[in-house]
C-alpha cells in the first residue's frame, strides 16, 4: 500500500483531457477520469502502523479553498524517452503553500518523504515503455484551461489491482471557509 495527500477536481471536468496522435497511443495507459488528482505529498509505502499518527499530524491543516487551473501539457522524461503525460495545476503558489505545510506537519512523523521538487501537476497517463515525443507537437497543442475549486486535501491509500491502481480515501482534511 502507498499512501499520498491529493486534491481531486471533480472526473466529469477532466474528460477529455487531450487527443493523442495515433503514433503516441501504442504503450500508452491513461489514468481513468476518477482517478486523477494533484498529488501534494507522496509518503510512499512506509506507513505501516502510522497512518493514525498522520491524521493526527494533519487533523490541524487549515487552509483556505482556492480556484484552481489545469493548464498546459507536461511529461517527465529521462534518458529513454517521456514516461508520464500531465497537465500543469495552479496557481503554483496555493498547491506549493499546501504542499510545505503537509511537509512541515509529516516530517516528525514520515521521516523519510521525497525531497524531489514539487511540481503541482494531474497525471493524464503513462508510457511504458517511454516514449520519445519530441517531434509530436503534443507539448505544443493548446489546450482549454479546466477550472475547479480546492476545498478539500485526502489521505489516501493506493493498492495495487488487476486493473492498476485502486484509491481508498483514508481521511480528509476540509478547507475552513
Amino acid at each position: 500500500m502507498r499512501y499520498f495527500f491529493a486534491a481531486f477536481p471533480p472526473p466529469e471536468i477532466l474528460a477529455p483531457t487531450v487527443d493523442l496522435p495515433d503514433s503516441l497511443l501504442d504503450g500508452f495507459r491513461p489514468v481513468p477520469a476518477s482517478n486523477r488528482h494533484i498529488t501534494l505529498l507522496f509518503l510512499g509505502d512506509g506507513l505501516q502502523g502510522r497512518v493514525d499518527q498522520v491524521i493526527a499530524a494533519t487533523s490541524t491543516l487549515r487552509f483556505q479553498s482556492f480556484g484552481a487551473t489545469i493548464g498546459a501539457c507536461g511529461v517527465f522524461a529521462s534518458a529513454a524517452g517521456a514516461g508520464v503525460l500531465w497537465r500543469t495545476a495552479g496557481p503554483k503558489s496555493a498547491f506549493q503553500r499546501l504542499h510545505e505545510d503537509l511537509r512541515a506537519r509529516l516530517a516528525p512523523v514520515v521521516s523519510d518523504l521525497s525531497f524531489r521538487p514539487f511540481v503541482p501537476h494531474l497525471t493524464l497517463g503513462r508510457w511504458k515503455p517511454p516514449r520519445d515525443i519530441r517531434d509530436s507537437g503534443l507539448l505544443s497543442t493548446e489546450l482549454p484551461p479546466v477550472t475547479f475549486v480546492v476545498d478539500q486535501v485526502r489521505l489516501v491509500e493506493s493498492r495495487s489491482g488487476p486493473d492498476g491502481p485502486v484509491y481508498h480515501t483514508v481521511a480528509v482534511v476540509d478547507a475552513v471557509d
